[in-house]
Formats: structure tokens, C-alpha cells, sequence
């Protein structure tokens, strides 16, 4: 309801008033007062579906009008509030007259919800910090928070989760969620250091309503993306989410440390007789580790080892670029894959920056030619994929000039597409992560910190903030892992839980690569995560916070860690959940895992017995639950854990539980098919030559599986790259055996 004398509004749900609105206010109410000089009613249709709306024009005593909308779809559960600023505002910095709060106070705020209003027991996630890191729930009354960029979007729900998501939807580096500003409110709107709003200048908030955060959220994302015509992005088409790769970033041994180059006992390349050890050499000494091994690497990531043009500096890279890494074991037409990185572009020489166009304190380009330029090198030395971090300290004058931002995002944009490589954003607040939808090439982006001190509570995070990236159409990363945990390596924690660190990486979806020094990689642990090839095997949805575990602590605000991904295959869902830092038991319904199942039972297994059992039925028709036991966490350095795989009962009765020596034991790219009309029958996609051990437990059994060996025929003379062969597992009468499909 919207009160057209003063401005006032309220936003329901159910008939249930959840959000008071209060009229907007020029900077937190300190120079200026708005007043309506008229209301007007409109209808038609935009890119999100059919509205009606009502439309307010405020006067400001300083001189500008300000049309406040209020749209409402009558094909979704959406509103739009948008502030239209048809003459623009030439002085609007000055006009707000504020310093050093300027980035965390709208000019205008609008919507501005209060925080102690008629509104039922509410609580309100989100999403905040770089790296998207300091996310959470807190009570709506008493929530805090905000600044530029920061706490967007925010889930608003109640006990039973239904939840209104509201964020900006668009221009993002400019965006602000504030509470300091007007005491008692929330205010969204531009920030105040806005030098100037252009003509025909817009600013949105799109809120939905819907049943569950995960969905709601998912939901909101979706109209984001349609606003920016932006496509979710396939895994499969992007080669460094598809395959396994090694990392350096930071918490690599290698990252900045000429220690680790230098280790002793013949784990780096002191078994080369190279006594001054080079970033080459040690990344030679990790190949040759890999090839010896036959762990797949796919590709390399180098981090911060070279200048912003990429020239390879022979201190580090005596050969220069990365042909001395050779070709792609898995196709020798072209070099080694690289994701290659850049932080911050200050400082860069002015032979490079005065060819093309800048922001204006020369902190970031915004000239695709630029990118197009660098790029080349980086293409030319095999780069798949670039990672631009340092988002959140790159430049202030996006929160000063309303292009930089977008123009800056879209010249890197044109360029990787050009260059036909993926994008990964690194170092983002919320709001640069929303701004993630200009770019069609950003397929992924950081959602913990650098995993570098490697306590217990770095990856608590991570399925929280995972549910925005996914939100809005990015893999999350959890960032290198090492795979062993009886290295030392000087100044560095050991890694105490690398099977937890690597589940974790997996589920989350985004690259996957071991950091750990030359001769430690855990192969064993390695090749869980893909093909014999080097393919990954993921899920189809990455893990996020189950909607049930927010329930559980809606009233004492508790975090109970329990997040849950899937693979979808032809209507079925195979559920992957893990558990941390558990205090008491959990219990998971078959419908906190999938509300709209057409199966009615699962079978359940801790992952490490999933190969011989025991085996739990979890039902939605017979209330039988999956029970969490309770793991604290055991030190710092040590999170408790538990890890959980559910597989549906089939139409014929079957179970098929996947390849229980992997960590997503269904996964898609592996799974290609699944009939269980009669019997049981299975397309699975093999690498030439390797061996798929599938496990599936007959009609009514519950004990030790059955164990299928499918064995693919090796390399066929005209494979190049990645290949599937392609092997069928039939199942009947508790027998099963496997063969290659005829090409």
C-alpha cells in the first residue's frame, strides 16, 4: 500500500505487513527536504513481464525533482522502486555536502524500510566484506550494516522462510544498503559522493516474494540476469571450470616464497640440480611430479609472478612464456592452458596506459583496446582464462562518476570475448559481484578469502556466499587446497583436513586445483575430483546453506553449518550434503533436499562407507530422516566434519550410488543417462582406456553393492582433446554388466 499525501509504504506478504516504508530523504535528511508536488498512474510492460505502477515527483528544496516509482507485476510476485531523475542532478556531491560517509549514504533513499516496525518476527540475511566473506543472519529489528556496495542483496523471512529478497539491479558500483544514515531505517539508493547524475538517470531495487531463501534468492538472481541479458554460464564450456588445474595463488607454497623453492629431501627442483630455484623451475618440478603420477593437469595458474603486460620477467621465467610447460597432455595442437592474473592497474608504465582511455585517477582502463592488448600476450602464452582481482581497492572514482564502473567491467568484457577466454572476479564486494552480470565472459568468482591461514572457520562461509554467486550466475571458488597434510612448509600451517578442503572445492563448482609443493600432491585424493583425463566431475548445483539449517537457527541465530549441492539427471536428484562444526545432531528431510521430488524414498551413506554400507532410507512418505551426527570442531586448525551422499530408489527399485571413489559419485559430465523403467540402464561417458567402477544396490537390498567395472578401449587414432567413449551398464535380477555403445 502506498500513502500518496505522504509517501509512506508498506510491502506485505500474505496480508501480512513485513516492510514499513518510510518517504525518501536527501542524505540521511541533512541539507534538504523533498516534498510531492504530484502522483501518477501507469501500466504496460518491461523485460521482467506487465506492471502497473504509481509514481511519485518529489521537489527538493535545493533545487532537483526526484520521481519515486513503485511498479508491481501481475505476472510475478515483483516490485520495482526506482528513482527516476529526469533533468539529472549537475552537483549532486555537493548537494549532499558529506565527507567521509559519502560512499555509505544514499543521496536519495529509496526504498527505505524501517527496522522496528509492525512487521512479524523477521530475520536478514546478508551478503558483505571482500570476498563476500562477512555474510550472515542477524534479527531484522536490530540489523546493522551496510556502506557502498555492501549487505546486497538482503533475504528478509520468517520462521517458516518465506522471504522477501531485495537488492539493486542496477548500477551496482554505486549502490548502497545503509542503517547509519536514518537511524532506525534501512536505505537503499546512489551514494552521496556521486559527483553528478546524468539526464534520464535511473536507479532500481527489484524485491521478490517467494517460499525459501535458496529459491527466493535463486529467484531474484534470475530477474537480474534477465534485466542485463546475461546467460548462466555451462561448466562444460568453459575449459578451467571442466578440468583440473594446478594453483599458486595465495596460500600456495609458491606464492611469494623463495623458502619453498628451496625445500629440501627432493620435493621441488633441487632433484634438477638447480640450487637458485625460479617460479619455472618449480613449476617444471610440479609437471614432471604429474606426468610421473599421471595426474592430469590440464592447466596451470599463475598468480602475481609477472609485470602487467605479461612479458615474463627472466628472473622468474628464464624461458619466457609457457611453451617450456609443453602441449596439453590431452592435445598437442596447441600449448599448456594458463589462467593468468592481474590486481591493480595503478602504476602501470605510461607507454602502455597513454595509448588508451582511463579512469580518471588512472586506476583502472576503461578501453577494451587495452585489454584486446594485453590480452594477446596472455593468449599467446596459452591463457584460458583471466582473473582480475584486487576488485574491492582498484579505484574510488566508481563510487564518484557512475561510468567507470560499467565501462571498466564491459572493456574487459569485449575483450574476453575476443580473446574467447573466461573471466574470474577476485577480491569483490557484494555489489561488484552483482556487477558481474555486464560481463557474459565472468563465469566465476571468489567466495572465501584466501585460504592461507588455513584455520577451521576461513571455509564456514563459503556455502553462504555461494548462494548469492550462484544466485546470479557464478561458480563460486573456495581457492587452492593442498592435498597432503604431512608436509611442513616453512612459515605456512599444515593442511590438517586436505580431504574436507578438497570436498569443499568440488562441491562448490568453481576451478578445482591442488596448490601443494612439487612431490606432495596426494594423488589418491587428486583424482576424486575427475576423469582419468582430467575432466572435472561436479555437480549440477554447487553447495549452499540448506534452507532447513536456517530454520533451525532462525530464533537463537546459531549457525548450524549444513549445505547441500545436487546432479540432476532425467528427473532424478542425487543429493550431496556436508556438515561442519555440528554441536548436537542435524536431521534432513527428503524434502529440505528437494521439495518437488517425484521420488518418495532415498538411500543414504557416509561417503567414506558408501562403498560397503551401511545404508540409511530417507522418505518423504515415511518421515525417515538422514541424521547429521554431531562433529565439533576440534581446534583451530581443525573443523569437524561429516560428509553425506543420497541417492534415489528408483522407479524399478534400483539404487544406482555412482562411483563411490569419487567425491560427486553422480556427476553429469560422467552420468549421461539414466532408465529404470525396467531394470536398470546407464550412458556413462568414460576417458579413452579408463576404468569406471559404478556402484548400485538391487531392489530391496541394503548391504554391501554391487561393484560394476566399466572399462573404456583405449585411445581411438582419431580422438584429439577431451573424448568420450561412451559404455552402457544394464542391471536385472541383481546382476549388472557394462559394454561400449556402438558409435
Amino acid at each position: 500500500t502506498i500513502n500518496t499525501a505522504s509517501g509512506a509504504y508498506s510491502v506485505s506478504s500474505r496480508t501480512q505487513v513485513w516492510l514499513q516504508g518510510v518517504p525518501p530523504i536527501v542524505a540521511g535528511g541533512r541539507n534538504s527536504v523533498l516534498a510531492i508536488n504530484s502522483a501518477f498512474s501507469t501500466s504496460g510492460s518491461d523485460i521482467q513481464g506487465k506492471y502497473t505502477s504509481l509514481s511519485l515527483s518529489w521537489d527538493c528544496s535545493v533545487g532537483f525533482t526526484v520521481v519515486t516509482e513503485f511498479r508491481a507485476y501481475t505476472t510475478l510476485p515483483g516490485i520495482r522502486f526506482t528513482q527516476h531523475y529526469t533533468a539529472g542532478v549537475v552537483n549532486a556531491s555537493a548537494v549532499a555536502n558529506l565527507t567521509t560517509t559519502a560512499t555509505s549514504t544514499p543521496f536519495v533513499s529509496f526504498p527505505a524500510f524501517a527496522l522496528n516496525g509492525t512487521e512479524p518476527e523477521l530475520n536478514a540475511l546478508a551478503f558483505g566484506g571482500c570476498q563476500i566473506q562477512d555474510s550472515g543472519v542477524t534479527k531484522w529489528s536490530t540489523f546493522h550494516g551496510g556502506g557502498g556496495q555492501q549487505s546486497m542483496p538482503i533475504v528478509v523471512h520468517n520462521a517458516d522462510l518465506m522471504s522477501m529478497a531485495f537488492g539493486p539491479i542496477d548500477n551496482f558500483f554505486v549502490a548502497v544498503h545503509d542503517t547509519n544514515s536514518i537511524p532506525g531505517v534501512l536505505a537503499a539508493g546512489p551514494m552521496a559522493s556521486v559527483e553528478a547524475i546524468p539526464v534520464h538517470t535511473s536507479f532500481s531495487t527489484f524485491l521478490v516474494i517467494g517460499q525459501g531463501l535458496n529459491a527466493t534468492l535463486y529467484d531474484w538472481g534470475t530477474h537480474l540476469l534477465l534485466e542485463h541479458a546475461k546467460v548462466r554460464p555451462s561448466p562444460d564450456a568453459s575449459f578451467v571450470l571442466s578440468h583440473l588445474g594446478y594453483w599458486v595463488d595465495n596460500g600456495s607454497p609458491y606464492y611469494h616464497s623463495t623458502a619453498a623453492y628451496n625445500i629440501s629431501a627432493g620435493m621441488d627442483c633441487l632433484e634438477f640440480g638447480v640450487k637458485n630455484c625460479t617460479q619455472e623451475d618449480a613449476l617444471k618440478a610440479v609437471q614432471k611430479e604429474a606426468l610421473d603420477q599421471s595426474i592430469p593437469l590440464r592447466y596451470f595458474q599463475w598468480d602475481d609472478w609477472a609485470p602487467l603486460d605479461w612479458t615474463w620477467p627472466p628472473r622468474a621465467f628464464p624461458s619466457g612464456a609457457s611453451h617450456w610447460l609443453g602441449p596439453d597432455p590431452y592435445d598437442s595442437a596447441r600449448p599448456m592452458p594458463l589462467s593468468l592474473y592481474h590486481g591493480l592497474w595503478q602504476g602501470a608504465p605510461s607507454a602502455i596506459t597513454s595509448k588508451f582511455n582511463w579512469s580518471a585517477d588512472g586506476h583502472v582502463s576503461l578501453d577494451w583496446r587495452f585489454f584486446d592488448d594485453i590480452f594477446q600476450n596472455g593468449t599467446a602464452a596459452g591463457m584460458v582464462m583471466f582473473e582480475q582481482d584486487y576488485i574491492c581497492e582498484s579505484t574510488k572514482t566508481t563510487s564518484t562518476d557512475l561510468t567507470v564502473g560499467p565501462s571498466w567491467f564491459n572493456a574487459l568484457n569485449v575483450a574476453a570475448v575476443r580473446a574467447d577466454i573466461d573471466v574470474q572476479l577476485c577480491m569483490m564486494n557484494p555489489g561488484h559481484a552483482l556487477a558481474s552480470v555486464y560481463m557474459s565472459a565472468a563465469t566465476n568468482g571468489r567466495a572465501t578469502g584466501d585460504h592461507v591461514v588455513r584455520n577451521a572457520a576461513r571455509g564456514l562461509v563459503l556455502a553462504t556466499s555461494s548462494m548469492l554467486l550462484w544466485s546470479i550466475g557464478m561458480w563460486p571458488s573456495r581457492d587452492n587446497v593442498w592435498t597432503n597434510s604431512s608436509i611442513v612448509v616453512p612459515g605456512m600451517n599444515p593442511e590438517q583436513t586436505p580431504v574436507l578442503q578438497t570436498i569443499m572445492a568440488v562441491l562448490a563448482g568453481g576451478p578445482y586445483g591442488p596448490s601443494d609443493i612439487a612431490g606432495a600432491m596426494n594423488k589418491s585424493l587428486v583424482m576424486r575430483s575427475c576423469r582419468s583425463d582430467g575432466i572435472l566431475l561436479r555437480p549440477t548445483k554447487p553447495a549452499t546453506m540448506l534452507d532447513a539449517a536456517w530454520s533451525a537457527s532462525f530464533h537463537d541465530l546459531v549457525p548450524r553449518y549444513v549445505q547441500s549441492a545436487f546432479s540432476h539427471i532425467g528427473g532424478h536428484r542425487w543429493s550431496y550434503v556436508l556438515s561442519l562444526n555440528l554441536e548436537a545432531e542435524f536431521s534432513v528431510t527428503a524434502t529440505d533436499l528437494h521439495s518437488s521430488t517425484s521420488e518418495m524414498a532415498y538411500v543414504s551413506c557416509e561417503y567414506v562407507h558408501c562403498a560397503v554400507g551401511p545404508y540409511t532410507t530417507v522418505s518423504a512418505s515415511t518421515s525417515s530422516k538422514l541424521v547429521l551426527p554431531a562433529r565439533p570442531q576440534v581446534d583451530d586448525l581443525t573443523p569437524g566434519w561429516g560428509y553425506f551422499v543420497v541417492a534415489p530408489v528408483l522407479t524399478s527399485g534400483w539404487v544406482l550410488l555412482g562411483e563411490v571413489d569419487k567425491i560427486v559419485m553422480v556427476s553429469t559430465r560422467r552420468f549421461q543417462s539414466v532408465n529404470s523403467e525396467v531394470g536398470l540402464k546407464v550412458a556413462i561417458a568414460a576417458a579413452p582406456g579408463e576404468v569406471v567402477n559404478v556402484a548400485t544396490l538391487p531392489p530391496g537390498v541394503r548391504s554391501r553393492p554391487i561393484i560394476t567395472q566399466c572399462v573404456a578401449p583405449k585411445q581411438m587414432a582419431f580422438a584429439v582433446g577431451d573424448f568420450d567413449v561412451t559404455l552402457t551398464l544394464v542391471c536385472n535380477q541383481r546382476q549388472c554388466a557394462c559394454s561400449q555403445t556402438a558409435l
